[in-house]
């Protein structure tokens, strides 16, 4: 399981988000039912990084100021143009609950002709 390093932020918007973003930072968001909603800021490199090796839809280990947590990518928001992550949301999970998630399948190859 990809680990990943993170540190509480204070509720910020508008310019102070700016700045995290010019120094390198991804804002975020963690919450499930035992956290509630706890904003959080990550290195975006160490962030582009894990996600290049490790899809969306597995989990990862979210370590937040001492704290570790088993999360997974709820979403992530990009710039329409850069591509670069403008903000991503992390949900808490149960590693004994089961969850529901989707999974990319992609076919390769030539279909037979004359098979429906």
């Amino acid at each position: 399981m990809e680990q990943l390093q993170a540190q509480s932020r204070e509720k910020k918007t508008g310019n102070a988000v700016k700045v995290l973003r010019k120094e390198g930072w991804v804002p975020g968001i963690m919450y499930g039912s035992e956290v509630g909603n706890k904003p959080i800021q990550l290195k975006g490199r160490e962030l582009d990084a894990a996600l290049r090796h490790q899809a969306t839809n597995k989990p990862f280990r979210l370590s937040v100021d001492g704290d570790t947590h088993d999360v997974m990518v709820y979403e992530l928001q990009r710039h329409p143009l850069q591509g670069n992550i403008l903000h991503a949301d992390f949900k808490k999970i149960n590693m004994n609950e089961k969850i529901h998630t989707s999974v990319p399948v992609l076919m390769t190859g030539d279909p037979e002709l004359g098979v429906a």
